[in-house]
């Protein structure tokens, strides 16, 4: 598969996990299972079913999850930091 689809499968998982957790279907404590899972079929679904396809989905599971963590834990200080200023 080409590296195009395989770059937009990242964002695809953040944006299903946003309305998970807006939809409030599951505990948030879930979200980064329910990541991999997402990231494992669409890894499937894109790459075919093998290892490989199993393997790179998980990781775009948990590239997803830490993508997500990163921005919002920065975002947090982020806005503490303005607040503190003010």
């Amino acid at each position: 598969m080409n590296d195009t689809t395989n770059i937009l499968i990242v964002p695809l998982i953040i944006g299903l996990l946003e309305v998970i957790k807006k939809a409030d279907v599951v505990n948030t404590k879930y979200i980064p299972l329910i990541s991999i899972l997402i990231g494992g079929i669409l890894g499937v679904t894109v790459n075919g079913i093998n290892t490989n396809g199993i393997l790179l989905g998980i990781t775009y599971g948990l590239s997803a999850v830490g993508l997500y963590t990163s921005v919002k834990k920065y975002s947090d200080v982020s806005e503490k930091e303005n607040n503190k200023f003010e």
